[in-house]
Formats: C-alpha cells, sequence, structure tokens
C-alpha cells in the first residue's frame, strides 16, 4: 500500500470545507482510498490507462470524499429553530459527493463506476440431467 497523496493536497481539494484548526486528521481518509486506488493501479497493469499523477489524483479525490461522508458539507442552517440541511447522501456510493463523481471521472479503468452499480445476482442454467451418450430414446423408456 504505497500512500500517493498528502494531507495538504487533500486539504487544498477540501478547502472551506475543513476546518483547518480543529479539523480531524485526514490520514485515515488517504489511507481507506489508498485501498481503492490499488484496486485500480492493479485493474490497470495490462491497459497503463492511468499515470503516476492521474492515480493521485484520484486518490486526492477519493480522500476528500471520505472524509465528506464522516464530516458532511452544510448546505443551509438557521439557529433559532436548530435545524440545518446538509449536501450529498450516503446511500448514493460515489455521486454522493463532488469528490465522489470527480474521483470516478479520473478513474480511466472504470473500477470505480463498476464498485458504484448494484451487484446483483446473476442467473446460471446447469443441466441436471443425463450426459446424451447415456440418454434412452422415448421408445425405449420405461413408464
Amino acid at each position: 500500500m504505497a500512500i500517493r497523496t498528502t494531507e495538504r493536497a487533500v486539504k487544498a481539494i477540501l478547502g472551506p470545507n475543513y476546518d483547518v484548526v480543529n479539523g480531524p486528521s485526514l490520514q485515515p481518509f488517504i489511507e481507506t482510498a489508498t485501498v481503492l486506488v490499488d484496486r485500480v493501479a492493479l485493474k490497470d497493469i495490462s491497459t497503463s490507462l492511468m499515470t503516476a499523477a492521474s492515480l493521485e489524483l484520484v486518490e486526492r479525490y477519493l480522500a476528500a470524499h471520505f472524509y465528506e461522508h464522516e464530516d458532511q458539507i452544510t448546505a443551509s442552517r438557521s439557529t433559532g429553530g436548530a435545524s440545518g440541511q446538509f449536501m450529498g447522501r450516503t446511500d448514493m456510493g460515489f455521486d454522493g459527493t463532488k469528490y465522489g463523481q470527480t474521483a470516478k471521472r479520473l478513474d480511466a479503468t472504470g473500477l470505480l463506476v463498476m464498485l458504484d452499480q448494484p451487484q446483483r445476482p446473476k442467473a446460471s442454467i446447469k443441466w441436471a440431467g443425463k450426459v446424451p451418450d447415456d440418454q434412452l430414446d422415448a421408445d425405449e423408456r420405461s413408464t
């Protein structure tokens, strides 16, 4: 697991959405992003579509995505009635944040898009009868 990005680079992506003074360490989010980007890099071995710079960018945007899932950005707030509204939805996968959407667009392998697709079971059919050599003709069968 080779970490490609830095906290400083992720903070630059997050901009005012990250509290530089009281914000948590971004290292856990970077490490989570690294796991996925390592999978992207493995998928890319045969095609070489992703450069080191593009892998770093994907990692940076994924780290920002994972951070935003932890500390959602406020879309609107009100103090008197104590209400708030947040941007993004955690049930939308990478599409839940603008950072995740960007990471998907930067991933030339398509792995992040594939991971965001609902995993549906695939139907298959298996023959449970006899192989053709062991089958009897209709007139040879007993009732």
